[in-house]
Order: structure tokens, then C-alpha cells, then sequence
């Protein structure tokens, strides 16, 4: 007797990967997850080092846009633990903290950057703002922003901001929620965080 099962291959053992693995498992279907790792989870690992873990994954899963990750999480009855929404940039021998939550709140608050540079985060803001209520903003398809991802975070930077806003805030946002510098990130990832 064949099977009549549906059967699907999965590329990636990645979150999304597992993810959707997991969610036609439930549907009934046959899955083969094919991963090129000697582990699953993708750029999520931990690495002990020394006697020292480093976590290679995201190190921010912002609810408003990843609440599915929380509820599956919950779901599959694993314990996520919140943090607070801060992180810390180095400059002139001190830590400045911003909040992730509140950034354009924060960015125009702190003493991290100049008041020049403040006052061009209000074209990141207008940008942002432009491109959400004109739906090209959307955290499950990314196809809706191409028109505007046209250049890296760090390309926008050169051309829209200052070298300082890249240096102090836009490439250090991007180390901590894509593990890559900004230019290696598109800007329509900036723009949907």
C-alpha cells in the first residue's frame, strides 16, 4: 500500500526551517528537514568556549514582530526569559545604554551622538514612518518593501544621515539584532525592526 501522505523537504534547519517542519508535522504531512550543519537551529547555537557560552543567534526577538516565536515557545513548553529592552554602546571610554523599546526616544535623548546627528535620525524617523503607512513595512512579507530596499543600512547612513549615526547607532542595532555589521545589512531590515 503507498502512502497517500503528503510529504514536503525542508531546506534549512534554521527557526523558520523547524518551524515550518514542525507545523506540517501537525498537518499530517511526511517532512524531511535537510540541514548542511552538523546541528540544527541555524544561526541560533550556543558555543562554549574557554569555559564561556556565546549565544550566535539573535540576541533580540522584538515581540511586536516575533510574538508567533514566543507562542510556539510556549506551545512546545519552553521557557523563553524576557530582558530588559536595553543595550550598550561603547564610546569615549563609557557605555551608553539605549533602549530598544523606545528608540527614537532614546537615540534623541542620549549623549552618544551629536545634535547634528540627532536632528538627521528625524529623516531615519520620517523614512520609517513613510515607508510603514505606505505598506511596505511587513514582518512576515518582505516582498512588500522591495521597491525600497535598494541599498545597505550603511549605504542609506552615507547618503541620508551621518557617518556618526552608522558608526554609533545603526551599526551596533544591527550587531545585535542581525549579528552583522551595517553593510551586510539591507536597509529594509532597519526599517522593519
Amino acid at each position: 500500500m503507498t502512502n497517500t501522505r503528503p510529504s514536503a523537504a525542508i531546506v534549512g534547519g534554521g527557526l523558520s526551517g523547524l518551524t515550518s517542519a514542525y507545523r506540517l508535522q501537525e498537518k499530517g504531512w511526511d517532512v524531511r528537514v535537510f540541514e548542511a550543519a552538523s546541528i540544527a537551529g541555524g544561526r541560533v547555537n550556543t558555543v562554549a568556549e574557554s569555559g564561556y557560552l556565546c549565544d550566535t543567534g539573535a540576541t533580540v526577538v522584538h515581540l511586536t514582530y516575533y510574538r508567533w516565536y514566543m507562542d510556539l515557545a510556549a506551545e512546545l513548553g519552553l521557557h523563553v526569559s524576557p530582558s530588559p529592552p536595553y543595550f550598550g554602546v561603547y564610546r569615549d571610554g563609557r557605555v551608553r545604554l539605549l533602549r530598544m523599546d523606545r528608540p527614537l526616544r532614546s537615540g534623541l535623548s542620549t549623549d552618544l551622538i551629536s545634535l547634528g546627528s540627532k536632528i538627521r535620525t528625524l529623516r531615519l524617523a520620517w523614512d520609517v514612518g513613510r515607508a510603514k503607512f505606505g505598506g511596505l513595512l511587513d514582518s512576515v512579507d518582505f516582498h512588500k518593501g522591495a521597491p525600497i530596499d535598494t541599498e545597505t543600512c550603511r549605504e542609506y547612513a552615507h547618503r541620508a544621515l551621518t557617518d556618526e549615526i552608522d558608526a554609533y547607532l545603526l551599526d551596533p542595532i544591527c550587531r545585535v539584532m542581525q549579528i552583522a555589521d551595517s553593510d551586510k545589512v539591507g536597509k529594509l531590515t532597519l526599517f522593519s525592526a
